[in-house]
């Protein structure tokens, strides 16, 4: 049913979207929702995300909008206290993981370059938004932050017609309305795992399903063969947590939803992987048991000539418990 965006029901849209994630497998509803939660190091990356949309958002709308740009770039002296836009960045500079905005660039996508030296110059945001915040403190609130945004999105386009039923994501995606929306996106998926809480860890955000592949060769392009399987590569198993020195151990996550029984065909059709298997982590579990757990980003020493520390997978025994030992 097609209504006025103001009569849109953002709450209700929080539910559906919190009835699609699965944060026991820390899965999201789609690849970026997933995407989002896997990458956050704690709740402070968590606001800190949320901050960074806010901010792209007022550089990339008009100043007629609730932004600060005009045809030629975004400028800081349209910066104003009053905007929602900045209201809601008090809100989040307010949540007790916050430790200020710093500096942080300010432009608009396409807007000409940044000078070297732009700290404290008129494209630097952060001080600005730290003077208003010292002026009039907020305290962190996600239903008034929240309140704030779609107010703002409403006086820009409440009469824009819009589904009853869209998720927050698919209101005009790419549009000027998105760039509102994308912030409500933002915040109702973190919500929805609990990131904004501040005892939220990097080990929450690791918590769930888990393919671990072996790839034939430490030599292969990893990243592309997880994307065969339809599923993210984020980094590598530490040796210490690795069944046999020298065995490459990709930690990858879902992107394309499919069962378990089509994703093992992709698999076991695949000349490049020696192994596979699907596993659970919890935080009373072997790796995430252990606090100072961090993914190997990227597998150093392996060159054309030179596989380092690793090992082909033909001078290894089969694949077995990596990443379950305790």
């Amino acid at each position: 049913m097609m209504i006025p965006f103001k009569s849109y029901d953002i709450v209700t849209a929080k539910r559906r979207i919190r009835e699609l994630v699965s944060p026991d497998r820390g899965l999201g509803f789609d690849a970026y929702s997933t995407d989002a939660i896997r990458s956050l190091h704690g709740a402070e990356s968590a606001v800190n995300a949320v901050a960074a949309v806010l901010i792209n958002a007022l550089a990339i709308l008009p100043i007629e909008d609730g932004g600060t740009a005009t045809g030629e770039g975004a400028w800081l002296h349209e910066v104003k206290p009053e905007l929602p836009l900045v209201r809601a960045l008090m809100i989040v500079r307010g949540h007790p993981c916050h430790r200020g905005f710093g500096h942080r660039t300010f432009r608009r996508p396409g807007q000409a370059p940044i000078p070297v030296d732009w700290h404290d110059g008129p494209h630097d945001i952060g001080p600005v938004l730290e003077r208003f915040y010292a002026a009039a403190p907020q305290p962190w609130n996600l239903e008034r932050l929240e309140a704030t945004v779609f107010e703002g999105a409403c006086a820009a386009y409440g009469d824009e017609e819009v589904d009853a039923s869209w998720q927050l994501n698919q209101i005009y995606p790419g549009s000027q309305i998105s760039e509102y929306m994308g912030v409500l996106y933002e915040t109702a998926i973190y919500d929805a795992f609990g990131a904004f809480d501040p005892s939220f860890s990097r080990r929450d955000a690791l918590s769930g399903e888990w393919w671990l592949l072996q790839p034939v060769s430490p030599r292969l392009e990893n990243w592309e063969l997880a994307r065969q399987m339809g599923l993210q590569l984020a980094g590598y198993l530490p040796p210490a947590f690795v069944d046999v020195p020298g065995r490459v151990v990709m930690a990858c996550y879902a992107r394309e939803m499919l069962t378990d029984a089509q994703r093992m065909s992709r698999i076991e059709g695949s000349k490049w992987l020696a192994g596979a298997k699907k596993v659970l982590w919890t935080k009373d579990r072997t790796p995430l048991s252990d606090p100072a757990l961090e993914l190997v980003p990227t597998l150093t020493g392996v060159t054309e000539t030179s596989y380092g520390t690793y090992r082909h997978s033909s001078d290894l025994p089969p694949f077995s418990d990596s990443g379950e030992r305790g």
